[in-house]
């Protein structure tokens, strides 16, 4: 059982801390929003990937091999990133005022947001589910038994978790030290970096 939650545990963990959408999603919320937004997009993460490890170590990555299945993921996984691009470009840091005090306006990402953003992004990113699918694979029967392999699929979670936890933390406090023109370049890095991401998608399913 230990063995098997600190295996969860360093997968989940390298997962979530790999560069992708979903890395550079919370980063940059982190950045302009602040430590809660930033989390929300790591809690969304986390149960999208113990959801989809559990139901990997039940058997169904298998599913997931097909050639059509795998380019329907892409194909919806790229229109949700490619709306997180616009969505980055159009966005705006919430305003503050003269003290530097944060106006209660309804505008920004809040923590219920982010979660219900990163669950669906999450959920249909074909590197979170294609990425599974090979470390599943690869570990083949890593635990036997419903028990064991929910275990390491909560752990999995943590991993996840933790892994976005520390990014949260250091994109809050680097967002805090910025001027609005450097939030700006960031905010236009990131929705490059989204964009770059479909590019790669598109090129990968050309050659194959």
């Amino acid at each position: 059982m230990i063995a098997t939650t600190l295996i969860g545990l360093f997968y989940g963990f390298v997962m979530a801390a790999t560069v992708g959408p979903i890395w550079i999603f919370g980063f940059r919320t982190g950045v302009n929003f602040g430590f809660k937004p930033a989390i929300g997009v790591g809690v969304g993460a986390a149960i999208v990937d113990t959801i989809y490890s559990f139901l990997g170590a039940l058997g169904a990555a298998a599913l997931l091999t097909n050639p059509g299945t795998q380019r329907f993921i892409s194909l919806v996984g790229a229109i949700i990133v490619g709306w997180l691009g616009v969505r980055t470009l159009i966005s705006h840091r919430k305003p503050v005022d003269v003290t530097g005090a944060e106006l209660n306006l309804p505008t920004g990402d809040t923590f219920q947001k982010t979660l219900k953003i990163s669950l669906i992004a999450t959920a249909t990113n074909p590197l979170t589910i294609l990425g599974w699918v090979a470390i599943l694979t690869a570990t083949g029967n890593i635990a036997s038994g419903i028990s064991l392999k929910l275990a390491f699929a909560i752990s999995i979670g943590f991993g996840s978790l933790f892994a976005f936890l520390i990014v949260s933390l250091l994109a809050s406090k680097i967002g805090a030290r910025l001027s609005p023109s450097w939030l700006r370049k960031i905010d236009l890095i990131s929705a490059q970096c989204f964009f770059n991401c479909i590019l790669v998608e598109i090129i990968q399913h050309s050659v194959n």
